[in-house]
């Protein structure tokens, strides 16, 4: 694949799991927030403070208690030696602190982007030596994006980091240390640093490899938007089962966030399939077509769902023209801990870049799959 991962907080924060209002539990990504229960480290998902969509992820902690609290989210993305970073990020004040971190597999740390409480941006590598500082590289209450390249090696590695666009440090060397030769987990929010009052904003993040598979991604991600298409009409196949009969079945899916077992549907055999219909970048959400550029990046499906009574799959698809595309097979528990994803960087119906129209004629869907069948 070339897009690893991307998110914008769109899908809301899940309304299950042991947690305080404050607090983000579930999603696309693993969240903590030091002291939870007290609520002197939160993570949550933020409506009044966005840069694009509906959400953004706001990481806060204070000053009234006597250890260094937490709040941050970090995501799993493989292992790679070389991927490009994109963060868009709002300081609602100075503190010092890593915000963003790279990890390998072993959660030893590669790539640290650290604000000081002047506003710098410190860059520290996988010896945890600072090699280089970006003065007040943003005022506060206002969004930034944040890019970096890591590529691991101890000899011939890379460390490049943009702000808005701009390349403003570069470094070649060792950035390997005694850490694992591979990139495996993206780190955002407030990360060890001093009892401080602390409010930063997270916004859009999008993750890249170096693998040229015709989407564009295999370079840095650059300026972007991450919008959520909920489902707005049935599709071509309806074989699930709505939970309220008064309603069709795409009703019972397009809530933001999820609400469980309120409404729903669900399949009682094997190889069942369901389809929906999605929101449209230009009817919808009124986006203009530029015939020169491709603006869609990637496509991503997002679904959360869980079995009763014996276990069993879900497989994420997405269709067009009457041909489905089959994701990855998702081994779903008996409660509704967690959301996966599936990504598509370049049309598979036409092997070339996405465009409006292309994505505009989708349709998503889930087909419930027997424990442990090959696909």
């Amino acid at each position: 694949m070339s897009r690893i991962f991307q998110d914008g907080l769109e899908l809301g924060r899940p309304s299950f799991g042991t947690h305080t209002s404050e607090n983000y539990s579930g999603g696309l990504w693993l969240v903590s927030g030091y002291s939870a229960a007290s609520r002197f480290g939160r993570v949550g998902v933020n409506t009044s403070v966005v840069r694009s969509g509906d959400y953004s992820l706001r990481c806060h902690t204070n000053t009234t208690v006597t250890y260094t609290p937490h709040a941050r989210a970090r995501r799993y993305l493989g292992e790679y030696d070389d991927l490009f970073i994109r963060v868009y990020f709002y300081p609602g004040s100075y503190a010092t602190t890593d915000i963003i971190q790279l990890l390998d597999s072993n959660f030893a740390t590669l790539l640290r982007l650290r604000l000081t409480s002047t506003g710098d941006l410190q860059i520290y590598d996988a010896n945890n030596a600072q090699i280089g500082n970006m003065a007040t590289f943003l005022p506060v209450g206002t969004w930034g994006q944040i890019e970096a390249r890591l590529k691991v090696d101890e000899v011939s590695g890379l460390i490049e980091v943009k702000i808005d666009g701009e390349s403003l440090f570069y470094y070649s060397g060792d950035t390997r240390g005694s850490k694992a030769a591979n990139c495996s987990w993206l780190r955002i929010g407030i990360i060890n640093g001093i009892n401080v009052d602390r409010d930063f904003y997270f916004d859009d993040v999008a993750v890249n490899d170096v693998v040229d598979d015709g989407s564009g991604n295999d370079t840095w991600c650059g300026p972007g938007e991450i919008l959520l298409l909920k489902p707005k009409a049935n599709g071509d196949i309806n074989e699930w089962t709505q939970s309220n009969e008064t309603y069709q079945n795409w009703e019972m899916v397009n809530e933001v966030p999820h609400d469980g077992d309120d409404t729903y549907t669900y399949s009682d055999a094997f190889d069942e399939k369901d389809t929906y219909k999605t929101e449209e970048l230009q009817v919808d959400k009124g986006l203009t077509p530029i015939e020169s550029v491709s603006r869609v990046k990637a496509v991503q499906i997002c679904f959360t769902g869980r079995w009763e009574g014996a276990g069993a799959d879900i497989l994420p698809f997405i269709r067009s023209g009457g041909v489905n595309e089959e994701g990855t097979k998702k081994v779903v528990g008996s409660s509704y801990h967690r959301l996966w994803y599936d990504m598509f960087s370049v049309n598979p119906f036409t092997g070339n870049a996405w465009n409006f129209d292309t994505v505009d004629a989708l349709q998503v869907g889930a087909e419930h799959k027997m424990r442990g069948e090959e696909e």
